[in-house]
């Protein structure tokens, strides 16, 4: 920061990296490595110690099976980030844990003067709540707010040391997060007297000029045969504007593939707030709250059909998208909105590129 002279704000980037579980013997550390235990604990003194240690960390399940990376980065291309913590973990955190994690970063950027705005992360139950924790600032008394009391909008986030902080999810996971509902058998996706489903996309799958059909026929059935639900490629084909034509017959809606087409738009947009480097700030806020607005209005007719029908048809937990995903959703549209207001308020002097702000 002091090379760059960069006085603007700054990013947190977090996000967890599976790797093989083996425990191996480091002669320049003089430890048993990939383990979760602490460096006292795993120290080897004498050649004689290593299996011991080994054999006491395989009794413990103390082997490490993912990396959790935490990166600060100057929300600009072409500027590196730098790796500030790279622990081991078992993928087992608590939300505490998390949570501990985040206000220690966020207590040592304060100290080092350093103006963070955001903390991202991938979207995992734990980091989610560790973030809304965070947001919550309950040991804060200033909060960055937007209010809307006629259409029951309210957003915040807490202020630590003057600057605003704010908790965003990486977009391409959310992103695949609406692809793979679709996918799910769990969740049956009502909206209104018409379904969101899975053989609707391989109708147009086996259409001849289909967006996941293309000229190689066959190696593009595995968009939605077998799908291997970390394929980027497979879910920006899902969510581009060639697929979503698909949904229509010159220029009209097909009847089945009406709310199919309205999925597809609604959080196409929503994830085009953070991806799409073409678009204007103020078409991005209308973009997340027509997203925002939808959620809303889905979950209250779900809620709605539950008193007037049965629980048992109508729950968030079947009829919808996963409540995470639910609420990741929201949490993207809020988190543009808040973005926007800090660079305003905050940090007028510096451009905002939302695609930086992304884990990946």
């Amino acid at each position: 920061m002091e090379v760059l002279k960069w006085t603007g704000p700054v990013v947190v980037i977090m996000d967890c990296t599976k790797i093989c579980t083996k425990l191996t013997y480091s002669q320049e550390l003089g430890c048993i490595v990939e383990s979760t235990l602490s460096f006292d604990s795993t120290n080897v003194i004498t050649y004689d110690d290593i299996h011991l240690k080994i054999k006491e960390i395989q009794d413990n399940k103390a082997i490490t099976s993912q990396v959790r990376c935490v990166v600060l980065k100057i929300p600009i291309s072409r500027i590196p980030p730098v790796v500030i913590t790279l622990s081991p973990t078992k993928g087992d955190s608590k939300t505490q844990e998390i949570y501990a994690i985040l206000k220690k970063i966020v207590d040592m950027s304060i100290q080092a003067n350093i103006n963070l705005i955001s903390i991202g992360a991938h979207g995992a139950i734990t980091e989610y709540n560790a973030q809304v924790l965070l947001m919550q600032g309950n040991d804060i008394q200033e909060f960055l707010t937007y209010d809307n009391k006629i259409y029951n909008v309210h957003f915040r986030a807490p202020i630590y040391s003057g600057k605003p902080i704010i908790c965003i999810q990486d977009l391409k996971h959310a992103k695949k997060n609406g692809r793979n509902a679709i996918h799910s058998g769990a969740h049956f996706l009502v909206l209104g007297n018409h379904t969101v489903r899975y053989n609707q996309i391989y109708q147009l799958v086996q259409e001849e000029n289909s967006a996941l059909y293309g000229r190689f026929a066959r190696p593009y059935m595995r968009d939605i045969i077998n799908v291997d639900k970390q394929d980027d490629g497979a879910v920006y084909r899902v969510f581009c504007s060639t697929f979503l034509a698909q949904c229509q017959n010159n220029g009209h809606l097909d009847h089945d593939k009406a709310v199919l087409f309205i999925y597809l738009f609604i959080f196409g947009e929503l994830f085009d707030l953070f991806l799409n480097r073409d678009i204007s700030y103020k078409t991005r806020i209308i973009m997340a709250m027509h997203a925002y607005f939808f959620l809303s209005t889905w979950k209250n007719y779900i809620e709605q059909c539950a008193i007037l029908h049965l629980a048992k048809w109508y729950n968030m937990n079947k009829s919808c998208i996963s409540p995470q995903s639910f609420n990741i959703f929201c949490s993207l549209a809020e988190s543009l909105v808040l973005l926007i207001l800090a660079h305003r308020n905050y940090y007028s002097n510096y451009p905002f590129f939302p695609c930086e702000y992304g884990t990946e």
